[in-house]
């Protein structure tokens, strides 16, 4: 089974219109203070493996949450779209249930500042 933390960040660090955006600030789990806007930040979990109706399909899934934070809600929003375009044009065979959450948003534990906007999805998805 993959690891999907190394993978999706490769993915978005290989697509340059996301690395125009972030340069090469991807993190997962936690962002250096004092943190640099725009970044994606990373968290999830995985390893258990995907079930249909018919029983294990032998395929890993994580549940990912990708976080694009940046100084505007047009910033945000516009690396949200390119990061999650990365994702879908990278190895994964599926993404599902996806949820947007949108800022302005207080975040002194992310990086200390009130201006802060963030778009967030919730994905599972499926890897190699």
């Amino acid at each position: 089974m993959g690891n999907w933390q190394p993978e999706i960040v490769d993915v978005l660090l290989a697509d340059n219109d996301v690395t125009a955006l972030v340069g090469s600030r991807v993190y997962l789990a936690a962002v250096p203070e004092p943190a640099t806007r725009p970044y994606v930040l990373l968290t999830g979990s995985g390893g258990e493996e995907l079930q249909t109706s018919d029983g294990p399909a032998g395929l890993p899934v994580a549940v990912v949450e990708l976080a694009c934070v940046a100084s505007t809600y047009i910033g945000a929003w516009a690396l949200w779209a390119l990061a999650v375009a990365a994702v879908l044009a990278g190895s994964y065979t599926a993404v599902a249930h996806i949820e947007k959450i949108e800022g302005p948003r207080d975040a002194p534990n992310v990086d200390g500042s009130a201006d802060i906007f963030a778009v967030v999805g919730l994905y599972e998805v499926v890897y190699r």
